[in-house]
C-alpha cells in the first residue's frame, strides 16, 4: 500500500507485513498541502498548489497522474468510505460537508450539506459506500454524533463523551461509534431508521482511550486502536470472542492498506511504521523501519498545474 509522508510525498510500502521496507516517493511533498490515502486501493486525493484545490491522483502503483476536481479548495478534512468508492470533504469556514461520489473513475459532487451545532468544527467525520450517508461529531465535549443524508437532513444519534470514533460497515449504512472517554463502542443499526444502539464492547473488553476505529471487510470484527495500554482490540459483532494486540507504538489511526485485513496504525514520518495485520493465521502487529532518505529518486510525477488538468 501508500502512505503520506508530510517531509517526502507519498510512499509505497513494499512486499509483505513483517518483511516491508518504505519505498522511494510516487510523488514529490512540493506542492502537497495535504494527502488521503483511499482504502485499499492505489489513488488519494490531495490539496495541492497555494490554493489547496481538490485533486485526485490515480494510479499511484503504475503510472500515477494527477487531476484536479472541481470541488471547492481547502478542505479542512477528507474521509473516505470503507470501500472507497465516495469521499467527504468538510470546510471548517463554512461547516459544510462536499460529498464525492464515483471514486476513482468518474468522480463527481453528488451533494452538500451544511452542518449545524458544530461551533468549534469536528471531532470525527465518516461516509458509507456510495455516500449515501454520513457521520459526524462535534468537538468538544459532551461530542454529539449526527447522521446526515440528503432526504432526512440532519438528525441526532448519540452524545458522546468526547472525540468519538466514526465508521461505517461494508456496503452497509450500519455503522460503529468509539467513545474516547468512556471506551464504550456502540454498533448502530438502521441508523436512518429506527437507529438500534447496542454496546458491544468497552473497558471489560479491554478497550480504554480509543482513538480510532475501523471494521473488517466481512463485517465480523470492529478494530479499536487505543492509547492507553496501546494496541488493539478486536470485537466480534456476531458474538465472536474479542482479542487484543498490545504495540510498542503510539497508534493515532487504523487505515486500510492493500488487501482486506492490513491496517496502519500511525503516521509516517516519525519514526517506524506499525502494521496491524490480521489475515495471517496468528494476529499480530509488525513495523516497516524508518528510513530518512528514500533509496532513489524515480521521477516522481509533477503537479498539475490547472483545474481539469492531467499531468
Amino acid at each position: 500500500g501508500f502512505v503520506f509522508d508530510k517531509t517526502v510525498g507519498i510512499r509505497p510500502i513494499l512486499g509483505i507485513p513483517g518483511a516491508a521496507p518504505l519505498g522511494p516517493p510516487v510523488l514529490i511533498r512540493a506542492g502537497l498541502a495535504n494527502g488521503t490515502l483511499a482504502p485499499g486501493q492505489d489513488y488519494a486525493l490531495a490539496a495541492v498548489g497555494r490554493g489547496r484545490q481538490v485533486a485526485i491522483v490515480r494510479n499511484l502503483s503504475t503510472t500515477p497522474s494527477a487531476t484536479v476536481l472541481e470541488a471547492p479548495a481547502g478542505p479542512a478534512r477528507i474521509a473516505f468510505s470503507p470501500s472507497g468508492d465516495a469521499a467527504a470533504l468538510y470546510y471548517s469556514d463554512r461547516a459544510r460537508v462536499e460529498v464525492l461520489t464515483g471514486l476513482p473513475g468518474s468522480p463527481s459532487l453528488a451533494w452538500h450539506f451544511d452542518l449545524a451545532g458544530a461551533p468549534c468544527g469536528l471531532a470525527a467525520l465518516a461516509i458509507n459506500d456510495g455516500g449515501g450517508a454520513l457521520l459526524a461529531a462535534a468537538a468538544g465535549e459532551p461530542a454529539p454524533v449526527w447522521l446526515v443524508a440528503p432526504e432526512q437532513g440532519q438528525r441526532f444519534l448519540y452524545a458522546a463523551s468526547a472525540s468519538p470514533s466514526l465508521t461505517f460497515l461494508s456496503q452497509s449504512e450500519d455503522a460503529a461509534i468509539a467513545d474516547a472517554a468512556t471506551g464504550e463502542v456502540l454498533l448502530v443499526r438502521d441508523p436512518k431508521g429506527e437507529a438500534r444502539l447496542t454496546r458491544i464492547g468497552g473497558p471489560a473488553e479491554g478497550v480504554s482511550q480509543p482513538v480510532a476505529i475501523a471494521v473488517t471487510r466481512d463485517n465480523r470484527r470492529i478494530l479499536v486502536a487505543t492509547a492507553e495500554p496501546a494496541g488493539v482490540v478486536s470485537l466480534g459483532i456476531s458474538g465472536e470472542d474479542p482479542f487484543r494486540l498490545a504495540c510498542s507504538c503510539a497508534p493515532t489511526t487504523l487505515e486500510r492498506m492493500a488487501g482486506r485485513s492490513v491496517f496502519r496504525l500511525n503516521e509516517p514520518g516519525m519514526g517506524a511504521i506499525w502494521l496491524l495485520d490480521i489475515a495471517s493465521s496468528t494476529p499480530r502487529i509488525v513495523f516497516v523501519p524508518h528510513q530518512t532518505r528514500p533509496l532513489r529518486n524515480t521521477g516522481p510525477v509533477p503537479l498539475p498545474r490547472r483545474s481539469g488538468g492531467d499531468r
